[in-house]
């Protein structure tokens, strides 16, 4: 079975969708230090998964922007870069390598990967690594309770747009 944001067909488990994207304070200094060539400070690359409270599954959450990480993060995949593509904002099309103002980053999380209750999930840069709760957070997405078990493929696509005037 695959579950997803984007990725839905007959015949699979559903589709969950997210109560949104919210993009966290720290990112802003991830691109100030991305601007500067900070040394340390890595590209997105990874993401954290977590089990959330119980009580989201009856009460709304929220999270100041100025928190860096996740409620429970209990599991972390990174994203290799090639899974990072440039988007076209006017066809929502891969560019093919075209540097756009839109990402897409695709994570999969395969029948061993982050098995248990997931409600929230978030992309990770900078100081980031494969240890819990690490780096800085660029998002932060809540969704409804899914319990993830060995029988389950969950292909996650993340997008964000950098707006112009």
């Amino acid at each position: 079975r695959k579950v997803g944001s984007d990725e839905w067909s007959p015949g699979m488990a559903g589709e969950f969708e997210w109560g949104w994207n919210q993009i966290q304070n720290t990112f802003a200094t991830l691109l100030a230090s991305w601007c500067r060539a900070e040394s340390g400070y890595d590209r997105i690359g990874f993401m954290g998964i977590g089990s959330g409270l119980v009580s989201w599954d009856t009460t709304p959450p929220s999270q100041p922007y100025a928190n860096s990480g996740l409620t429970t993060e209990y599991f972390r995949k990174a994203i290799p870069q090639v899974d990072i593509i440039f988007i076209d904002p006017v066809t929502n099309l891969p560019t093919g390598g075209t540097p756009s103002s839109k990402i897409e980053a695709t994570v999969t999380l395969t029948g061993s990967d982050a098995n248990g209750t997931m409600r929230e999930f978030g992309l990770f840069g900078g100081t980031a690594s494969a240890a819990l709760d690490s780096g800085q957070m660029v998002n932060w997405i809540v969704h409804s309770r899914i319990d993830k078990d060995s029988s389950l493929e969950i292909q996650r696509k993340v997008r964000i747009e950098f707006q112009t005037l």
